[in-house]
């Protein structure tokens, strides 16, 4: 499915806007050597290392201060949505870092630590923990610290460098960026790599850099969001630790260590009935507050694995992390998880009554589902301690997430990659508590997902002067409701089709509005304003071309929450299977 996915040409998977969606490129790590097929294996090293290329050289990673933006609002990973967030460089260090051990290519380790160094030098606070996001806008303009014209390029470089610099980083082509909102400005660039440079190149390039930033840096800056959130710290602990072992560099490991030395002390509640407070989920400006989901403890718990590795690799043993790692997981089994169902784990804890309902969640998004990281943190504790109940408990997270990995195991891509591992320490212990595929115990509240997707038919043809009509039916358990495509109500993912992994084609949808909830689970000021789906749902797709030429292999995919009176699943996508051809 994820090689079906991929861009061929350019990586990454799907189309614009392309994400760098490092949970799919960590799980090709994961299975590429289990993989049977030569030829499929060797499809999966290439889309790894085109990804990890194309993501790199173009204007999604910062050329002249290093790290990465949001995301690519092209297929070609040029132009991007210029903010930056904590916990995209936190994951990617960690698969450039992975990357690099597996291969040894320089080009993964230059991109590493440039991408650490920015961390380090703009995303770091004096405690040491680390910050969460830089702006994208400057003066309410797009990108405006990032972009370059001629003009500033020669002011910057001079004329000696200004010709090297203008042929590498693609500005002699002229202009590749304007922005849409303010079309009276003049057009500029966005700096991109089309290819590698030599190791010559890379050094004057590297001066060239130093140059650009110090003119860079006299400019308006990006505002910083300088609040320290637990479980993006804790993917950038794993991201420092991670690079301090593959470049055998002491000062990404101390990075790492202040880091997670400041969360555990200061982002703290207080001890209560003999106990010690549960972590905090911000702080900001000396205060810590909010008591921490699931995915604050899981994404911790990895970052200090990642630590205590990390020690081990640079002989510098350091068991704290290790045992705070361990002392997390009985305080989120305590806090998040239901004694009457071992290993379910909720996102929250029972008594924030804030939300109307107790998620479970599964679907990895831009951040990894907490449950699934869960899972994985204690496949690492067994593989660390020999212990065999980590195992155990992992298999019983992994039952009780099983549903998800069965019906879409790639937008449950930690999760299935944790039952890759699972299979390979102790298959029998997988078999025995029925979680392989196709089947599975009691998950959360139901035997399996409680919603159905049927389409009418296994292939359409999409002519120029044909569109193509498609029938889809929902089936919703008894008891069960979907969010309409308009909820009402915020929080909630709402019923909604897209087209994914091509162009020349697009979809159009009429979407009935739903009937108003009237279940338990809202306070009494709500009832009526949220609406959902519930019982058989019909709906008619339309399939149109577009002046795109033909690319990729399209597909549906429907996204929904399924709910009842009491909890919600995590937002589930599924791929219906349909082929799409052109006509």
């Amino acid at each position: 499915m994820l090689l079906r996915l991929h861009d061929a040409r350019e990586g990454g998977f799907g189309s614009a806007p392309k994400f760098p969606q490092p949970v799919y490129l960590e799980f090709l790590f994961e299975a590429i050597d289990s993989i049977p097929d030569p030829a499929v294996q060797a499809s999966a090293r290439r889309a790894l290392r085109l990804t990890l290329d194309k993501m790199a050289l173009g204007g999604m990673f910062d050329q002249v201060g290093g790290g990465f933006h949001r995301y690519s609002t092209d297929e070609k990973w040029l132009v991007p949505h210029f903010e930056k967030m904590l916990y995209d460089n936190g994951q990617l260090a960690s698969l450039y870092a992975r990357s690099y051990r597996a291969t040894g290519d320089e080009f993964d380790a230059t991109i590493l630590r440039r991408t650490l160094d920015y961390v380090l030098r703009e995303m770091t606070a004096e405690g040491g923990a680390f910050y969460s996001a830089q702006d994208a806008e400057v003066n309410h303009r797009e990108g405006q610290n990032y972009l370059w014209t001629r003009e500033q390029f020669v002011d910057a470089l001079g004329d000696e460098e200004w010709e090297f610099a203008s042929k590498v980083y693609g500005v002699s082509a002229g202009t590749n960026f304007r922005d849409p909102h303010h079309p009276e400005d003049a057009p500029a660039n966005v700096l991109f790599l089309k290819e590698r440079v030599g190791p010559v190149d890379a050094a004057r390039l590297a001066r060239v850099n130093e140059r650009l930033f110090e003119a860079r840096k006299k400019r308006d800056q990006p505002g910083l969001d300088d609040k320290a959130i637990v479980s993006w710290n804790g993917l950038m602990i794993a991201g420092m630790a991670d690079g301090g072992t593959a470049l055998k560099e002491r000062k990404y490991l101390e990075a790492a260590r202040r880091a997670a030395a400041f969360i555990l002390k200061h982002m703290r509640d207080e001890p209560r009935a003999h106990a010690r407070g549960g972590l905090l989920r911000t702080h900001r400006a000396g205060t810590s507050k909010t008591p921490a989901f699931l995915e604050d403890y899981a994404m911790l718990m990895h970052g200090l694995i990642a630590l205590h590795r990390a020690g081990l690799a640079l002989d510098d043993p350091d068991n704290t992390s290790l045992a705070a790692a361990r002392e997390l997981w009985g305080e989120a089994k305590q806090r998040f998880g239901d004694a009457a169902r071992p290993g379910v784990l909720f996102d929250t804890m029972p008594e924030q009554s804030d939300l109307i309902v107790r998620t479970s969640g599964t679907y990895d998004g831009a951040m990894p589902s907490g449950p699934a990281v869960m899972m994985n943190n204690l496949i690492d504790l067994y593989e660390i301690t020999g212990e065999r109940s980590y195992l155990e408990e992992a298999a019983r997270v992994l039952a009780s997430i099983s549903h998800a990995v069965a019906e879409s195991p790639v937008g449950a891509s930690v999760a299935t990659r944790g039952l890759l591992r699972l299979l390979r320490l102790d298959a029998t212990l997988v078999e025995a508590i029925g979680a392989g595929p196709g089947g599975g115990p009691e998950v959360v509240r139901a035997h399996d997902t409680p919603v159905r997707v049927f389409a009418a038919e296994e292939r359409v043809e999409v002519a120029r002067d044909r569109p193509a009509e498609l029938a889809v039916e929902l089936r919703i358990a008894k008891g069960f409701h979907v969010t309409a495509h308009e909820p009402g109500v915020e929080g909630l993912v709402p019923l909604e089709f897209e087209l994914r992994g091509g162009s020349g084609v697009r979809l159009a949808v009429d979407y009935a509005k739903g009937e108003a909830y009237q279940g338990a689970a809202l306070p009494p000021e709500d009832k009526g304003k949220l609406m959902v789906y519930a019982g058989l749902l019909r709906f008619a797709l339309r399939l149109e071309r577009t002046e795109e030429a033909w690319s990729g292999r399209p597909m549906i995919v429907v996204t929904y929450q399924a709910c009842d009176d009491e909890a919600c699943f995590q937002p589930m996508t599924v791929e219906l299977d349909v082929a799409i051809d052109p006509g």
